[in-house]
This record gives structure tokens, sequence and C-alpha cells, in this order.
């Protein structure tokens, strides 16, 4: 990795244009701070939320520097907007509606019936689902749940990536958005530093579990390799126990899925009979092909190899992508 220049300070005229925007917003009325507070009966006690095993899950202090002034090298209102969204804890909306907010990436919403609540929302994984519903539980009563562009730098020369680096980094402190502030000073960061990949898992147990099937066959299709399956055709007919019968096909380079046997389902290669457990098993590669075909929950008519070949033309997707750098 080439030496390069370390993080520099916002230029004077990028510290002129967002000192501006305080000159041309009232950021002196803080209304709107305590309206995002409004209907706010309290938060968790313990501010970590943890595994099974100890690890930190979430801080929900984690965003408490927002409290503090505005940066130099901050727009004052994506500063401003991610105060007013950092509050977390119990929030009433209106009658019969509540929030959990900012115990995830996301915010839970719970609405209140005869019989117990409908959850929108669950978060991203089961702890702080959990810890979530316990707030709202310890203030409302338990209740049952009823319903539940890319620019690339020459990577060896390392001018090019300083004047790379120091031309995201400028648009980074002066971006009104907060989200294309996050990808300039990332990209600016990934030059100077390399890849620091992603702290959070892009795939979560919990998520993929709460897909249907209609999703994850979606989320497989593209995860094919393309390119390298042009000339292959394979079609694999899943009879779901107690459910619908679903014909995957490859061809193409395209993986598609049709529901029932008509017409648009393709003569399948192989058959396979087994419950959805044992589907999710293996599209998600929990389970081979091979240990598959050995259960006894398991029937399957054709080539069991065609299995194989369809499974083996998806790629796994790399969460630790660069962003700047090829």
């Amino acid at each position: 990795m080439p030496e390069v220049a370390e993080a520099k300070p916002a230029e004077p005229a990028v510290q002129r244009a967002n000192a501006a925007v305080v000159d041309r917003f009232p950021f002196d009325d803080t209304r709107d701070l305590r309206d995002a507070r409004r209907g706010f009966p309290g938060t968790a006690a313990e501010n970590v939320v943890k595994d099974a095993e100890g690890r930190t899950v979430w801080d929900l202090d984690a965003y408490g520097f927002l409290d503090g002034e505005c940066p130099a090298t901050a727009n004052p209102s994506p500063w401003r907007q991610s105060r007013l969204c950092s509050d977390h804890g119990l929030f009433e909306v209106t009658e019969g509606i509540y929030q959990v907010r900012r115990f995830d990436l996301s915010n839970m919403t719970i609405v209140e019936g005869e019989r117990g609540i409908l959850v929108i929302d669950t978060l991203l994984c089961a702890e702080t689902a959990a810890a979530a519903l316990a707030l709202y539980r310890a203030h409302r009563g338990d209740r049952p749940v009823t319903v539940g562009h890319v620019v690339f730098a020459d990577p060896d020369h390392a001018e090019a990536r300083g004047l790379q680096a120091d031309a995201l980094e400028q648009l980074g402190h002066g971006s009104e958005n907060g989200t294309w502030r996050n990808f300039y000073l990332m990209g600016a960061h990934e030059l100077r530093n390399g890849s620091v990949g992603t702290p959070t898992v892009s795939a979560s147990p919990d998520v993929l579990a709460a897909l249907s099937l209609e999703q994850l066959f979606d989320a497989l299709a593209i995860r094919v390799d393309g390119p390298g399956s042009r000339d292959v055709d394979v079609a694999v007919r899943w009879n779901i126990a107690e459910g619908e019968t679903v014909t995957m096909r490859l061809r193409n380079g395209v993986l598609t899925h049709v529901t029932g046997t008509g017409p648009a389902a393709a003569g399948p290669d192989v058959e396979i009979t087994l419950t959805e457990a044992d589907l999710r098993a293996l599209l998600l590669g929990t389970v081979a092909p091979a240990g598959l075909a050995a259960r006894d929950t398991v029937g399957i008519t054709g080539d069991t190899g065609r299995i194989a070949e369809l499974v083996g033309r998806l790629g796994t997707p790399d969460p630790d992508f660069v962003i700047v750098t090829p």
C-alpha cells in the first residue's frame, strides 16, 4: 500500500460554505428538536444490546456525539437532521401507535389492537428486536404479538490516490446529503488507508429467515454468475410439502422461477419432493446437495447432479468490496 497523506481539514472555501448554511436557515429555532421527542415516555436502562455470547450488537449511545456542535468538516444541515434522528427510545406517534427508534438501523412500529399488537419492521436481528419489544412492554404491558456510479483511481499511483482522496474529502465536508457525505469520506479514507470492509452482516440469519420463498428465489437470481452460465440450461422442480410446486430454470445466464406446472414451467431435469425447511437449507447453503439427497424426508427423481449444477452457479457476494479502487 503506497504511503499517502493523512486526512485533512476542510478547506477555507468549504468551511465558509458550511458556515453560510447556518446564516441561511433558522438553526436557533429548536422546535424541531422538541417535536422529535414528542410522545417520549422513556428508553432502555442499558445502553448496549448484547447477544448470548456477550458481544455488542448495538450501542444506543454510538451517535451521542451529535449533541455537540457541528464541526467545520460537516454541513450543518445533515448534522441537524442526524440529531433529529438520533434520539432512541419509545415514542407515542398517536393513540394506539408507538415506535421504538434507534434500536437498529430501522425503527420498529407497533400498532395496538384489541387482541394484541401488530409489529411493523422487526429490525435486523433478534437481539435488537427483543430489546425494542421489551421496552415497549415495560411501558405498555405484556401484549402478545398477533401478526408479526463508481470512479476508480490508479491503485499504484500515490499522487493520483492523494489527489482523488483530497477531492472526495472536500466534497464530503461540503455535502448537504448525509448519504453522499458518507460515500465521499469513506472513499477518501479507502484511498489513504485501504479498504475497511463492513462492520455489519449483509445477510443475517434473522433477515434471511424472514424472507418468503418468492423473495428468496429473487435474492438467489441476482447471485448467478451470468457470464459463466450463458451456455448452461438446467431446470429443477421443487415439490414443496404442504406448499406449491416451483420450477427454477437457469438458461442464458438468467435464473427464473415459475410457480405451478403450467406451460410456462420448463420440463425439469430433476424433480425433488421436500419440505420448505429442507429447501431453505439447500438454497441458503447450510446443507450440500449430497446431504440433501441423503435425507429421509427428501425424494428425488431424475439427474441429482443437476441440483449441484444449479447451486454451483451461484456466486457469493463480497460485503467488503472496495468502493473507489478496483
